[in-house]
């Protein structure tokens, strides 16, 4: 049933949970050990400010079971 679903729809999957980009770019100096400096910009026009992924149409029968730094983990 649920392959039927996946087929037709697409979905933006995530943890439900928000992650800054910031807390990202710290993650990913923090496991590569580099001495990468984080520069912060100014937003640009049409930049996004918070995002959250919903998740609702698949928390029935589908649940991140990957968190943030152990996927980082494995693809660097």
């Amino acid at each position: 049933m649920y392959e039927k679903i996946v087929r037709k729809v697409g979905f933006n999957v995530a943890m439900g949970k928000s992650v800054t980009v910031l807390e990202l770019a710290e993650k990913i100096v923090e496991l590569t050990g580099s001495s990468s400096r984080i520069v912060h910009v100014g937003s640009r026009a049409g930049d996004v400010r918070d995002s959250r992924a919903d998740v609702s149409k698949i928390s029935g029968w589908w649940k991140g079971e990957i968190e943030l730094e152990e996927g980082l983990k494995s693809l660097i």
